[in-house]
């Protein structure tokens, strides 16, 4: 018994350190998702009467800076900026070398500046308001920013209060003001003096606060504007801010300057010239090797930004050529017209013409086909075969053919798809077209049906318009791409037919000029770009059926 009783107990022991020798992981609790927490500010927030140089922030934890000299800002803008450090847990602003002015309401703001050490847990957006006088100014300015010519929201915009308004206060004086736009493109600026202002925004490329880059997206109002006080609450007791108050529209000025960027080889013998802007007139002048002329024709591309050019002769050597461009760009150019692209294997037979078509079996559209090199020589009598099915019969037409471009590269079928629901062959045959190096092409061969007015929706719309000008109708298909565009003076009802189902929307364009299309603005010559007006309604288009709809054009 006693024998038994020991062994129970040496049994309990071995099982006991068994189960204390298990490896356990010692977790840390909760992962800490929350940002750090003010404990306390010395002076308080809305101090007046302020003759103190530093600001302190304590808070519950410990803390860090997140790119001081662009997340925290005062405003307003004094020439040299506070400094920010940190001793322990309190966030230290050192605003002795700031020069601040007496009677004058500061707003320190930090967005994005301070961050937990361990979790990187972001302080929200904040400010500290503190006044050098008897009293805190509370007058604001609110607005929303949007894109000039899609009407889109803009994010992230750097907006900007000045007390002046000269031809070049942008690119040459900071602002007085700086807040940003949140993701709706809304803006407000608060503790403002009962003051004139003048307003304006930009994406700022380099972050110095000054329009000084030509592609800098920018927007101004010309009339001085002045501040509000925010008198409207919610339920909450919450401030009211009417961000109608104020609509500025974001631009990018138009760059006129031509210049070319760069040429490079698009195929064999046909170099690609790319400019910035577009081209009006282009030629080469050789000025090496005059003993061997170089002939070349050349095509725009639908920009009229690039210029594909096709040298005819395959002289294997380098020429230098002068290149004039709208008769104001010259540059002298250095390449050889016979030269190929790289490919990792050529054949030794003579080389076919490539070619695009671009058919789809849509009603009352006609083909076209375009080759990569332009067509110097076809047979007269060349047609196309066309092949229409009938029952179990098929009928053949021959159909003709005109090149729609000077130097024909590309042609058009002398014929409509008019018949609904009918199936068609078009065949080309091989070797009816030559380039200048005597490739000619394959047998060309499409098939394609042709859909059912059934298969389309129509849409007329009323134009409405309560003040006389120059207008430009587009119709937007749900990708953006315009479909239809119509000009108007007046009020007119416009048809949309054999419309593919989908969504679309209406954009009006203010040509105020008569020039056709969409100008930007200019903010030297205190020009606004011309105003666009999207269609408050998407109308669904459906197969075999027709809407009316009336677009009320009001310009704001």
């Amino acid at each position: 018994m006693k024998k038994y009783y020991i062994g129970i107990c040496c049994f309990l022991s071995l099982f006991l350190l068994h189960s204390c020798a298990q490896i356990g992981t010692i977790t840390g609790g909760e992962k800490d998702t929350q940002p750090p927490k003010i404990l306390k500010q010395n002076p308080e927030n809305n101090t007046t009467n302020f003759k103190d140089n530093i600001i302190s922030i304590t808070f519950d934890e410990y803390v860090e800076l997140v790119n001081p000299t662009e997340t925290f800002r005062l405003s307003p803008t004094t020439d040299n900026s506070p400094n920010i450090s940190i001793k322990g847990k309190t966030v230290v602003i050192d605003l002795k070398e700031c020069d601040l002015k007496e009677n004058t309401t500061y707003i320190l703001s930090c967005e994005k500046g301070i961050k937990d050490f361990t979790e990187g847990n972001m302080l929200p957006s904040s400010k500290f308001v503190f006044s050098t006088g008897d009293f805190i100014d509370s007058m604001h300015i609110a607005g929303n920013i949007k894109n000039a010519f899609t009407m889109s929201a803009e994010k992230n915009v750097a907006v900007f209060l000045y007390t002046d308004n000269e031809d070049s206060t942008l690119k040459n004086t900071l602002p007085l003001y700086i807040t940003y736009t949140d993701n709706n493109g809304n803006f407000c600026f608060t503790n403002l003096p009962n003051q004139i202002f003048y307003i304006a925004a930009l994406v700022d490329k380099n972050s110095n606060n000054l329009f000084d880059q030509a592609d800098e997206q920018i927007a101004f109002l010309n009339q001085a504007i002045e501040p509000t006080i925010a008198n409207k609450t919610d339920t909450n007791n919450n401030t009211i801010i009417d961000y109608t108050q104020i609509e500025l529209k974001l631009f990018t000025e138009e760059d006129t300057v031509l210049k070319f960027i760069k040429r490079e080889l698009a195929y064999d013998f046909v170099h690609k010239f790319i400019f910035k802007n577009k081209v009006e007139d282009f030629s080469l002048q050789q000025i090496t090797s005059l003993d061997s002329t170089i002939h070349y024709l050349f095509a725009k591309n639908q920009t009229s930004d690039t210029i594909l050019v096709f040298f005819l002769d395959t002289i294997n050597s380098i020429f230098d050529f002068e290149m004039n461009v709208n008769q104001t760009l010259k540059d002298t150019i250095s390449l050889n017209p016979c030269q190929k692209a790289k490919l990792k294997r050529r054949t030794q037979e003579t080389p076919r013409l490539n070619y695009n078509i671009s058919q789809n079996g849509d009603l009352f559209h006609r083909l076209q086909i375009t080759f990569s090199y332009p067509i110097v020589r076809y047979n007269n009598e060349a047609y196309f075969s066309l092949l229409l099915a009938k029952d179990s019969t098929t009928d053949t037409i021959a159909v003709g053919f005109h090149f729609i471009d000077e130097i024909q590269q590309t042609l058009e079928l002398d014929y409509d798809f008019a018949i609904e629901n009918q199936a068609y062959t078009f065949i080309c045959a091989d070797s009816l077209f030559y380039n200048h190096f005597g490739w000619s092409n394959d047998t060309i061969k499409l098939n394609a049906t042709t859909k059912s007015t059934r298969d389309f929706g129509n849409m007329q719309v009323a134009f409405q318009f309560y003040e006389a000008n120059h207008f430009i109708a587009e119709l937007l298909n749900e990708k953006n791409a315009v479909v239809q565009t119509d000009s108007m003076q007046f009020n007119k009802k416009i048809d949309y037919n054999n419309l593919l189902p989908g969504k679309y929307r209406l954009r009006l364009i203010v040509d105020e000029n008569d020039n056709g299309r969409w100008d930007s603005g200019n903010y030297l010559q205190r020009k606004q770009p011309e105003k666009v007006i999207y269609s408050d309604k998407t109308f669904e288009i459906l197969a075999n059926w027709k809407i009316e709809e009336t677009f009320d054009v009001v310009i704001k």
